[in-house]
């Protein structure tokens, strides 16, 4: 409630206590600034100091100021500070809500700029993924499911008639070997002509393939992202989860490490065909054996096996309706390959240089968009550098698609993992549940790829 002013003179009025408040201040000073001045009481007993020759005293003189004054001031103080505080929490929100946004733009980079250049420079366009949204799967994968409750799963998520994306269960394409039904699953808009088949669970032992399927099938019906809702407007997904459900269950049950289907052979004892060398395209060209004992029999010709045959038949049903297959992905393990044709013999190359770039690339494409949402590394290479075969599936879609856009991808783990008891597992074909979950963001990020490439 006080007020100093300062004279230019040397004269002394009294201060509250009795004696004189007297300051010097420098010539030079502007003005009557506190920081130029030496003050002290005159009634201390003490002299004060002199006044170097450049120097004038100057008065400083204790003023009382009304009340009225004093509030007004105070509440001219009280505002500017308010509108300081104001000022500064609003530049904190902008500059918060900026970092947030920029962070988030980051986020969504295509990761085109992962890898080495070379690749970058050869692959193409990249379009922003849908999000690979997150699903708790609770209690579902602490263990391989059986073929009924595995394929139960697909019918029970699809009835229960919530989800964004049109969705049709197909209970039976066909029968395998001991009469179970083989099913297929059609997602997306019935009106797209363009459609993508995926299969897995080809080869028995391969319990991951199956199962990681469900799990990006679960991550598709639980999501609400409108890029991929846009995309399964564009794009009809036609599935089949379980292609061998007799030599499933029997690896499931009795023998872990069987690969085949259970067809009772004429000739000995030994069981099964597979699967994978029974398909028409450069049937029994290679690495297929003509022997019912050996892991790779082709069977008694192409299309021998029921199973097999439900996948001809309903590509043929889908074709005869007007809907055209741009893309293929048969889910295998392991080895962590995305593998694209030709399969079926050594080079000179049998699949046209155009074509085989685009492979080339949209695989490398699909290997960058995996490791991005699961971090696992997957190689892309020609399946025949893997070792050719005949009568494979994606070789057989190669044929019959009008892009020749044909994968077979070997899941995880790959042979580098594939080791003692620092690895996941020491025999690539047991792969805990526990990869479960993770493995489902592959096949989706793989899946989701292609369906934009082609759209």
């Amino acid at each position: 409630g006080t007020q100093w002013t300062c004279r230019r003179r040397n004269d002394a009025r009294p201060s509250s206590t009795g004696g004189a408040r007297i300051g010097v201040f420098s010539s030079s000073a502007r003005g009557c600034s506190t920081a130029a001045m030496r003050v002290f009481d005159v009634d201390r007993k003490s002299d004060p100091p002199a006044a170097d020759d450049e120097e004038v005293q100057l008065l400083a003189v204790k003023m009382e100021l009304p009340q009225d004054k004093i509030d007004a001031n105070k509440t001219r103080h009280e505002k500017r500070k308010w509108i300081f505080a104001s000022l500064t929490i609003l530049l904190c929100g902008i500059l918060f809500v900026a970092l947030w946004v920029s962070m988030d733009a980051s986020k969504q980079l295509s990761p085109a700029a992962e890898g080495n250049d070379a690749d970058a420079a050869t692959t193409p366009d990249e379009k922003p993924e849908p999000k690979v949204p997150e699903v708790n799967f609770g209690e579902t994968f602490q263990r391989y499911l059986p073929a009924s409750e595995l394929l139960q799963m697909w019918e029970s998520t699809i009835d229960a008639k919530n989800l964004a994306i049109e969705m049709e269960y197909v209970s039976k394409i066909g029968r395998s070997i001991e009469g179970r039904d083989i099913a297929a699953v059609r997602l997306g808009n019935p009106a797209a002509n363009k459609t993508v088949l995926i299969t897995g669970g080809v080869h028995a032992r391969e319990w991951i393939s199956p199962a990681a399927l469900l799990g990006a099938f679960l991550k598709i019906a639980s999501s609400t992202d409108p890029s991929l809702l846009r995309l399964f407007q564009k794009v009809r997904l036609l599935v089949v989860p379980l292609v061998n459900p007799d030599g499933y269950d029997f690896s499931l049950q009795t023998n872990r490490m069987w690969r085949k289907n259970r067809r009772n052979n004429e000739k000995g004892n030994c069981k099964g065909v597979d699967l994978n060398r029974n398909f028409g395209a450069h049937y029994g060209a290679v690495d297929a054996s003509t022997s019912p004992c050996s892991e790779t029999f082709r069977g008694s010709g192409a299309f021998s096996e029921p199973e097999s045959l439900a996948i001809r038949d309903l590509v043929n049903s889908e074709k005869s309706k007007g809907m055209d297959f741009v893309g293929f992905i048969d889910f295998h393990s392991y080895g962590g390959l995305i593998l694209y044709p030709p399969g079926w013999g050594k080079r000179p190359p049998t699949v046209p240089e155009k074509t085989e770039q685009e492979l080339k690339d949209l695989a490398g494409l699909i290997s960058r968009r995996i490791k991005q949402v699961s971090g696992y590394d997957y190689k892309p290479e020609s399946a025949q550098q893997l070792y050719p075969v005949g009568g494979s599936a994606d070789d057989w879609m190669y044929t019959v698609s009008l892009t020749g856009l044909s994968f077979t991808i070997e899941l995880r783990p790959s042979d580098q993992n594939v080791c003692d008891k620092r690895c996941i597992t020491n025999n690539g074909f047991v792969l805990p549940p526990s990869e479960i979950e993770s493995t489902s963001k592959d096949v989706m990020a793989a899946i989701l790829t292609l369906m934009e490439h082609v759209g």
